[in-house]
């Protein structure tokens, strides 16, 4: 099950995020040697804001997190406008209908590759869902080149917004997504989901 937070319902998940913020941590700083800003253990930066959107992967037996992200709105300060303009050759776009995702986050016991890349297949159908149930029409996001492929045979329509680019050792790329119902076919499909992913409960049903 993916559980869509926001401003208007987090107040009741401050343990599933901050499990998210502590698995952060424990991927971005600890494993991959990323630069970032740790607090009382936890990975957060200014991106992390009331304005986003955090998808959060929870496994329907052992409760545990599979995988996470945050979405963040591009007409406000964001991961891309702020620190790789330098990746969209015709300009970082943006937008009230274009949101950016970042923060992709596994399960930090996960070992096997498989359950890597089934965290994210699942996680693509929860981005796709998000975005069509707000009408957005386009996504965007930084990615490191390995993980090009991945996001192309998911089912995504995807365009490179400029040239790969190395970064502290990484090759990193900018690119777009087009918002579509048969883009969320294809990652139902690529995921073997044939029913929405995503679980949203607004304030009001939760406190009738």
């Amino acid at each position: 099950m993916i559980h869509l937070i926001n401003k208007e319902n987090k107040h009741f998940y401050p343990s599933l995020l901050n499990k998210m913020f502590l698995n952060r941590k424990e991927i971005f700083i600890d494993k991959l040697d990323w630069n970032l800003t740790v607090t009382n253990g936890e990975e957060r930066d200014q991106f992390d804001t009331d304005d986003t959107i955090y998808l959060i992967v929870v496994d329907d037996v052992t409760g545990a997190i599979r995988s996470s992200l945050r979405l963040n709105p591009t007409n406000k300060s964001h991961l891309m406008s702020e620190l790789f303009p330098h990746l969209c050759e015709g300009g970082v776009p943006t937008g009230q209908d274009i949101w950016e995702i970042s923060r992709y986050c596994y399960n930090p016991d996960f070992t096997r590759r498989t359950d890597r890349l089934k965290a994210l297949s699942e996680i693509m159908c929860g981005v796709m869902e998000t975005a069509l149930l707000h009408s957005w029409e386009e996504l965007t996001f930084v990615i490191g080149t390995p993980l090009i492929p991945h996001c192309i045979r998911c089912g995504w329509d995807i365009s490179p917004l400029g040239l790969p680019t190395k970064d502290k050792g990484q090759s990193i790329c900018a690119f777009k997504v087009n918002v579509t119902q048969q883009g969320l076919r294809a990652v139902r499909n690529n995921a073997s989901l044939t029913a929405p992913a995503i679980r949203y409960i607004p304030k009001e049903l939760i406190a009738a």
